[in-house]
């Protein structure tokens, strides 16, 4: 769709596409930048659900023993802990995709300002009339939808990375149980019983 829209607005004027791309050329290393700082927010959060899944386990297995010994104070402080710890990793990962979000409109805002000015001013000396000004402020609007959802599957796909990289450091793990050596072979027939 980006590509086709580009086409169409290439066809309409040459110099009102080249602003465009000026336009959003900057947003390219911002969004790069965002994105390998949101991997690694993603990569905390699934670290903080395995410790908050892992003193839910300890809590619920040993349930026993903690009331047994008193120790629920205690317990509960370290799942709020591993809870609050979670919270907050969510919370930065989803400050990226805020931040993420609106720059795409923000630059598209340029694109779309830059484009009314430049057609408005100059657009006899390009060779746009005014409908085909209108006609290349849509397809500027119809360029800016796919960029703004382009910072949604971007967080999407950095959850599922990050979640992807846990289950192959997990079968990346050497097996920490030796097999056993094989038994002893059984003579056929009844087996007895030697007192001494």
């Amino acid at each position: 769709m980006i590509f086709g829209t580009l086409l169409v607005m290439l066809v309409y004027s040459w110099q009102l596409t080249v602003l465009v791309l000026i336009a959003f050329v900057p947003l390219l290393p911002l969004m790069r930048a965002l994105q390998r700082r949101q991997l690694a927010a993603y990569d905390a959060v699934r670290d903080t659900v395995g410790s908050t899944m892992a003193e839910v386990s300890e809590a619920v297995t040993g349930s026993a023993v903690v009331r047994a010994y008193g120790l629920e104070d205690r317990t509960r402080h370290r799942l709020r802990t591993a809870m609050a710890g979670q919270y907050r990793a969510h919370l930065r990962a989803g400050l990226f995709f805020a931040l993420l979000f609106p720059l795409a409109d923000v630059f598209g805002s340029v694109a779309m300002a830059g484009v009314a000015v430049a057609g408005s001013l100059e657009g006899a000396a390009l060779g746009v009339t005014s409908g085909e000004l209108v006609a290349f402020l849509f397809l500027v609007n119809l360029l800016l939808m796919p960029v703004s959802e382009l910072s949604e599957v971007f967080d999407q796909t950095q959850t599922a990375i990050a979640g992807w990289r846990k289950i192959l450091g997990v079968l990346d793990m050497p097996v920490d149980v030796d097999d056993p050596e094989p038994g002893a072979e059984l003579p056929d027939g009844p087996l007895g019983i030697e007192i001494r």
